[in-house]
């Protein structure tokens, strides 16, 4: 009896502990943004004009270190060097982004989409407004067949 209270409670103790000692993994890209200079002197905003770009397009290629492992049938001519990891989806957000800026910086959220429909349920249920009608609703619809006797 006193070995299974002790395994009983020694146990979850043991298995939080595993968990507890693993690393998180560092993410394969960056998901921020920077500006990048259009003129061909700097990295930082100039003059000439600057662009936004997602950091794990800066990086280098993927395919560009040309490992152990290349061979004619892992390296595709003609095509160029493959985007970084990351780069496409940051690309991908980045066109979908309402404002450049949000992607930088950010901004207060707003009231929640929800509230405009919150309040209308609350008048139709306290009686400030007449049903708007719905599927059975409507007036009537005409019989088209006789009834069966």
């Amino acid at each position: 009896m006193t070995f299974r209270f002790a395994l009983c409670s020694v146990l979850p103790v043991l298995l939080l502990v595993g968990c507890a000692n693993s690393r998180q993994q560092p993410q394969d890209y960056s998901p921020g943004y920077s500006y990048v200079s259009t003129d061909t002197g700097g990295s930082e905003k100039g003059v000439g004009g600057s662009v936004l770009a997602p950091n794990a397009c800066l990086n280098e290629p993927a395919d560009d270190d040309r490992s152990a492992a290349a061979t004619d049938l892992t390296i595709v001519r003609g095509v160029g060097s493959h985007l970084p990891p990351g780069c496409a989806n940051a690309y991908n957000l980045q066109r979908m982004a309402e404002s450049q800026r949000d992607l930088v910086e950010g901004r207060r959220m707003g009231a929640a989409a929800a509230a405009p429909t919150a309040n209308a349920a609350r008048r139709y249920l306290n009686g400030e407004e007449a049903p708007i009608g719905g599927a059975n609703s409507g007036p009537p619809t005409p019989q088209t067949t006789l009834p069966v006797e």
